[in-house]
């Protein structure tokens, strides 16, 4: 009896260390590598808020160069930048198929994979100016007005429900080179039939303030 007693107290011991040294593994390789998915995604998070935050910046200084001398008047943007969807002009290319002079043609080609990616705007600009976004159903809807008699009734309808605007703006995604301080982006903007432009707009980031370095023509109306 003494010895079965001795034999099941040996067997529970030599178990209980078992599952205790399982244990303490598991946790120790556990911590010692973890998922790399989930480690890349919390680095990724603070990546894509700074690119968010540098476009938005660079954004704001196109918006207060051009037009900051407007503030009596409403700025209207369309509510996405970057090729959204099929008919989009806000995606402009050289018509030349390469670099506008002046451009670098890395930064160049970063703007043309940069803008194959869909961007929601929001109303994150730092401007003294007056604006405001409008959305794709708000821009289809004024569309609606549009007939082959009056092909230009949207802008009729569009100053009716912004007045006092200066027209309406695209912006494209931003590219930036390597260093993070130049900066290429497209405009544009219309404010009629016959009213309107189109504009590489490149950048240079000096003391941390974007600046307007050089405007290169695409088109006028």
């Amino acid at each position: 009896m003494r010895r079965s007693l001795y034999l099941l107290v040996a067997i529970l011991t030599f178990g209980m260390g078992t599952v205790l040294a399982i244990l303490l593994s598991t946790n120790f390789l556990a911590n010692k590598n973890p998922a790399p998915d989930s480690q890349q995604n919390v680095e990724a998070i603070p990546s894509v808020i700074a690119e968010e935050s540098d476009e938005y910046a660079v954004y704001s200084a196109v918006i207060s160069g051009t037009y900051g001398a407007r503030s009596n008047q409403l700025i209207v943007i369309a509510g996405h930048a970057g090729y959204c969807k099929a008919g989009d002009t806000a995606f402009v290319a050289s018509e030349e198929g390469q670099a506008p002079s002046g451009v670098p043609t890395a930064l160049y080609n970063e703007y043309l994979s940069k803008n194959m990616q869909c961007m929601k705007l929001d109303a994150r600009f730092d401007v003294n100016v007056r604006y405001t976004l409008i959305g794709d159903d708000e821009i289809s809807e004024l569309q609606t007005h549009n007939t082959r008699a009056v092909p230009d009734r949207f802008w009729v309808y569009f100053y009716k429900k912004f007045p006092n605007s200066v027209g309406l703006i695209y912006f494209s995604r931003v590219a930036f080179n390597s260093a993070r301080d130049q900066a290429l982006i497209s405009v544009e903007y219309s404010c009629g039939g016959t009213c309107g432009e189109g504009d590489f707009v490149l950048l240079k980031k000096e003391q941390n303030i974007w600046k307007i370095q050089n405007k290169i023509g695409l088109w006028v109306s």
